[in-house]
């Protein structure tokens, strides 16, 4: 079949599935971000399979507002996804093609943490912030 509108053929969808959490559930501590950058080395692809999808990025998609995704091409890799970040999941179809163009970005890394020091006081050990001498 001809396609006299477009220079390709259309991508073929995909079922994938798609893990869904309030924002900051998935990404806050950094730990997404991480097993992103490890799944698409051993993988060695642009994608390893997992694409982020930010706030901003589900809400375009037609998802309610404050929540943030992850598209995982692997059904065993989701449940484990799951168990580890909760959220919950559902399938979607989607092309990978236009998930490539969209939602390769990694989450942002996490902000780390200011210490905390202890010091003794009268009345028990309380915690101090890293201002105070």
């Amino acid at each position: 079949m001809a396609y006299p509108f477009a220079s390709q053929a259309p991508t073929p969808l995909e079922t994938l599935q798609l893990l869904r959490a309030p924002s900051g559930q998935l990404s806050a501590d950094g730990q997404l971000r991480e097993l992103m950058q490890e799944r698409r080395r051993h993988h060695q692809s642009s994608n390893g399979g997992l694409w982020y999808l930010s706030p901003a990025l589900m809400q375009s998609l037609g998802h309610l507002d404050g929540m943030e995704g992850l598209v995982i091409a692997d059904p065993a890799a989701a449940t484990w996804l799951q168990l580890r970040f909760g959220g919950q999941i559902s399938p979607t179809s989607l092309a990978t093609d236009s998930l490539d163009q969209m939602a390769l970005a990694l989450p942002a890394a996490a902000v780390a943490a200011a210490p905390i020091r202890m010091r003794r006081a009268a009345d028990g050990v309380k915690p101090m912030s890293s201002k105070e001498p």
